[in-house]
């Protein structure tokens, strides 16, 4: 449902060195590439920052040794981020995690209706729809696990944005957000109005939650003071993201409406199916559906949208995330619950380890 959040790496060398940054491609034409050349700090630091880490990337000062540059490159790999992708399920105490989206392997978790995850400040933090308060957990690599207490129950849905947590609930009558600036103290925030809420998102500045099955949706700059908001049409609410942008919120009977300010909304023309997740990658929205006709939407500006199957069988997918040039789909109570696409319109099973089928949400980070 989401993906993960920009790096910014940085690096020692000599005090007010020139300093080059190039991306290393054996295969490429040219092989390097320079992205980045300036002057270090009077600490002798230099940042270079991405949002989407491809291929290597060597950096070292323009007027030092081949043996030392050579020596700064291994140093640079040796520190490099990896991705990790994490699902969750609802039915079994595991997660599941692959550094590459294609080999998964089991964690233990906690034995709660896991529903939705974000990776943010260098950890994953997933929260559970539950009467219990400790439905919260966090891992710095989808591998261990540390509950976490939560001021509300019946978390749905989780975003994090402008330094903070914020996870909403969708218990009848709900009066509070629950919000934290770590993932591991929370502090209860009123709405403003009693209200259940589905899902919540953040971009442009804004924190965005939707109740469901209605036409109510809040805003909030930072999880703290909301403001309630009208959306033109009620719905079956399922999933929200940003990217590109845009807000894009899918629904069911083919709902799909797009914000670039999360207040003023269009609806988009789509197949009819209930729309469970969208995600934003390499370009793209990606939705995927739990009805048998058409398993995802693939669109490149959130107006015009091409349906595709994921696969042959009619797998009941339930959240879409990605990182690293790839979608990974998860599915419940299906026979084909795990698969992937670099494009959003060619996909490939992958192998399930888990002992559950109640996957529910998958998300990715850089660790």
């Amino acid at each position: 449902m989401t993906s993960y959040q920009g790096v910014t790496k940085q690096f020692g060398v000599a005090r007010k060195s020139r300093v080059l940054a190039m991306k290393v491609d054996p295969a490429a034409s040219p092989m390097v590439e320079i992205l980045a050349q300036g002057e270090s700090g009077d600490d002798g630091a230099f940042s270079l920052q991405w949002s989407s880490w491809s291929g290597r990337t060597l950096i070292g000062s323009i007027d030092v040794s081949a043996r030392k540059l050579a020596s700064k490159f291994r140093d640079f790999l040796a520190g490099a981020p990896d991705v990790v992708y994490v699902a969750v399920l609802n039915d079994t105490p595991e997660a599941i995690y692959s550094a590459d989206g294609i080999t998964w392997t089991v964690s233990t978790t906690f034995s709660e209706f896991w529903i939705d995850i974000v990776f943010a400040q260098s950890q994953f933090v997933a929260v559970a729809n539950s009467n219990n308060l400790d439905t919260i957990m966090t891992s710095p690599d989808g591998i261990n696990w540390t509950r976490r207490n939560s001021p509300i129950t019946r978390l749905n849905s989780i975003a994090f944005g402008n330094g903070a947590y914020v996870a909403v609930s969708n218990k009848v009558g709900a009066s509070e957000s629950a919000r934290s600036t770590d993932g591991i103290s929370w502090t209860a925030h009123s709405l403003g109005v009693l209200t259940d809420l589905q899902v919540v998102a953040y971009g442009n500045g804004l924190f965005v939650a939707v109740k469901p099955s209605s036409s109510v949706s809040l805003t909030s700059p930072d999880g703290i003071t909301w403001t309630q908001r009208s959306l033109p049409a009620s719905a079956s609410w399922q999933g929200l993201t940003f990217g590109g942008g845009l807000f894009v919120l899918v629904g069911a009977f083919g709902a799909i409406y797009t914000s670039p300010d999360g207040i003023t909304w269009t609806q988009r023309v789509v197949p009819a199916p209930t729309w469970r997740s969208v995600v934003y990658g390499n370009g793209l929205f990606v939705a995927v559906t739990n009805s048998i006709n058409e398993d995802a939407l693939v669109s490149s500006d959130g107006i015009t949208w091409t349906a595709y199957h994921i696969l042959n069988d009619s797998s009941n997918w339930q959240d879409v995330g990605y990182a690293e040039g790839l979608f990974v789909a998860i599915a419940s109570d299906s026979a084909e619950s795990i698969a992937t696409s670099p494009d959003g319109v060619n996909w490939t099973s992958r192998v399930d380890p888990s002992a559950g089928s109640g996957f529910r949400a998958v998300t990715a980070g850089l660790l």
